[in-house]
Formats: C-alpha cells, sequence, structure tokens
C-alpha cells in the first residue's frame, strides 16, 4: 500500500523564544495513503507544545486502515534570547554596505554591547549587570525608530519593523524569565507588584508603538524582579 508524506509548517526553523521556559511551536504535519487519502497524524510533541531552548526531535507518526505505520522526524530549534539578538545584529550588519550610515554603526555599536557575554549568565539569564543590556537596546532602538519614521535609509521598512519587534520581544522575555526566577526564589505577590505593572506598561507601550518606551518599562520590570529576589534570599 502506497504512502506519501508532507510535512508542512506554519512557522519557520528555528523560531525565536518567546519565553523563558521556550517557544510555542505550530506546524501542520499531512499523511496520505493512496487508497484511504489523508490520515490522522499523531506527533510527539504536538503542535502547539512550548520546546525549550535549543534542538528538539519531533517524530510524527500516521496508521492506515490496514494497520500499516509510518513515520518521519524533523527538527525545530529554539533560539534563545542572546542568539535571538545575535541574529538581528547579524542581519543589521548584512545590511550595511560601505560603512553604512553613521545612525546605523551607532546602532550596531550598541547592539553589540547588549550581547557582551559578560551580561548573561545563559541564553536567556542576565547577570546582576543586565541592566546594561536594557539600556543599550533602548539606545539602538531609538535610532532604528528615527530610520523607520524618517525613510531616510535605503533598507526596507518591513525590516526595521521586523528587528524592532523582535528586540522588543526578547527583552520582554529577560523580563518574565527574571519575574519567574523572583517568583520560584520565594518572593512575594506584594514583592512582585511593581514588576509586573512595568511588564504590563511596556506591553501597553509595545502594543501602541511605542518600542523604546516598552524597552524600559520591561528594564523596571526586570529591576523590580531582581529586588524582589535579592529580598527573598536575604531572609
Amino acid at each position: 500500500r502506497a504512502r506519501s508524506w508532507s510535512l508542512t509548517q506554519l512557522r519557520p526553523c528555528p523560531t525565536n523564544v518567546t519565553s523563558g521556559a521556550g517557544a510555542r511551536v505550530f506546524f501542520v504535519p499531512k499523511a496520505h495513503d493512496a487508497c484511504a487519502g489523508e490520515l490522522l497524524v499523531i506527533c510527539n510533541p504536538p503542535a502547539g507544545s512550548v520546546l525549550p531552548v535549543g534542538t528538539n526531535t519531533v517524530v510524527c507518526s500516521a496508521t492506515d486502515h490496514a494497520g500499516n505505520n509510518n513515520q518521519c522526524s524533523f527538527i525545530v530549534t529554539v533560539l534563545g534570547a542572546l542568539t535571538s539578538k545575535l541574529a538581528v545584529l547579524n542581519e543589521i550588519e548584512g545590511e550595511i554596505t560601505d560603512g553604512g550610515a553613521p545612525g546605523f554603526n551607532r546602532a550596531v555599536g550598541r547592539l553589540r554591547r547588549s550581547v557582551d557575554p559578560k551580561h548573561w549568565l545563559d541564553e536567556i539569564p542576565l547577570n546582576s549587570a543586565g541592566a546594561t543590556v536594557f539600556w543599550n537596546d533602548a539606545a539602538a532602538m531609538r535610532i532604528l525608530s528615527r530610520a523607520l519614521r524618517q525613510h531616510t535609509d535605503d533598507i526596507p521598512d518591513e525590516s526595521l519593523k521586523d528587528w524592532m519587534d523582535r528586540l522588543v520581544a526578547i527583552d520582554r522575555v529577560l523580563a518574565t524569565t527574571k519575574i519567574d526566577e523572583a517568583t520560584r526564589s520565594g518572593a512575594s505577590a506584594t514583592a512582585l507588584d511593581a514588576a509586573a505593572r512595568n511588564l504590563n506598561r511596556g506591553d501597553r507601550a509595545r502594543d501602541s508603538q511605542h518600542p523604546v518606551t516598552a524597552i524600559l518599562s520591561y528594564l523596571r520590570a526586570w529591576r523590580a524582579a531582581a529586588r524582589a529576589e535579592r529580598r527573598s534570599q536575604n531572609h
């Protein structure tokens, strides 16, 4: 009995981390049997699962009415915050030719400082000097935002908007990860209230297209969570 497979994914791999736990990944596997037509496909882990940072193997299988089984697998790579930010930096550098515009050179310089390993504990957590990451991202974002408003450079608006959206999303992950760490350390809900308020402010700024304000709000959320975490550890 003939069987043919087609795997179609809604999102390309690799995908960027969307929370401290990883990223929710969607895909649409399809199995077709020459006699029975479309078959039910079961995947492990299933579509919509939150996959951790790193390389993840998804195995999908289908069985026809005669009991014949076939399976295949594919890789989903979830990029952590640091790797995701490096990807944005590399894309910006790739767009700059012949030295680039001075503004974009400054943006690149800021992002290089942001991804300096001395500020990072791993792919997502920042060390105690992590505020520097947010400050540099905000400075780079001001340059990208100005270029988007003025349309003065050769870089397409779509690229600028994509970089800006990704940087904001990455910094939100850094803030929520610190809030999660503080919660696990035993910080009280009252101590984390300021972090939650600033995270919400950042989300509102993001949704109203104010990316610099969003990043600075996520910075304040990160700082508030870091303070709450330190207090819980000292008691």
